[in-house]
């Protein structure tokens, strides 16, 4: 593996859900992995199962300190090297998410756009931001070899 390769290796995060019509709107609903592996395999359940897969750039070195270097507040009141973390979230969902499955309600494919990706439900950004930070990250085990 070449450690230097950074923009080829992408990480998928596939997330599960349903919708469920509550007055008039579709609410969605995710749905954790270990249930939707259930209703997969049930044949009365598993229609209810929508797949939405992404992938997600590693980040570099270089990458990281442009998306903290982008982040920090500004502002004449500004604490140097403060960092604004709704901004510093937004920025690297934006930069690493590299690639999707979704499509429209034709089955036409939508492209990776910020402005897509800011017309999402939050609940959907943030479970797919959770688990992205969860591949990532290093646990403990890990740690222990």
């Amino acid at each position: 593996m070449n450690l230097t390769d950074t923009d080829s290796q992408l990480v998928k995060i596939t997330l599960h859900y349903r919708t469920k019509d509550i007055n008039g709107f579709q609410k969605v609903i995710i749905i954790e992995d270990e249930k939707a592996e259930e209703m997969l395999k049930d044949e009365k359940r598993k229609e209810e199962v929508n797949i939405f897969n992404t992938w997600w750039k590693i980040l570099s070195w270089k990458d990281s300190n442009n998306i903290t270097n982008n982040s920090k507040v500004q502002g004449k009141d500004a604490v140097p090297g403060e960092l604004d973390f709704y901004r510093f979230r937004d920025l690297r969902i934006k930069m690493c998410m590299k690639k999707w499955d979704l499509k429209d309600d034709d089955g036409v494919d939508l492209p990776l756009t910020p402005d897509l990706v800011n017309k999402l439900p939050v609940d959907i950004i943030l479970y797919l931001s959770n688990k992205y930070e969860q591949v990532i990250g290093i646990d403990e085990e890990e740690l222990g070899n």
